[in-house]
């Protein structure tokens, strides 16, 4: 899971949102970024049903993570 406490002090919640969400996208999908970009060839992907539901509870799991370190703050 990716390590959300090497990011900075200043980084903000909706950045390290993002950053998470790519750092998944990227491990699982092989993407090179979550940006839109404006044509199909590098929006659009095949992916397997396996990577799909590795990548979503590897984020499910990563925010039941923050809600509980949030929670015991």
């Amino acid at each position: 899971m990716p390590d959300l406490e090497s990011t900075t002090e200043m980084t903000t919640v909706p950045e390290q949102y993002n950053q998470l969400l790519e750092t998944i996208a990227k491990k699982w999908f092989d993407v090179e970024t979550l940006e839109t970009r404006g044509r199909d060839g590098l929006d659009f992907y095949d992916v397997s049903v396996g990577c799909m539901k590795s990548a979503l509870d590897e984020a499910f799991r990563a925010g039941m993570e923050i809600a509980i370190r949030t929670m015991v703050k």
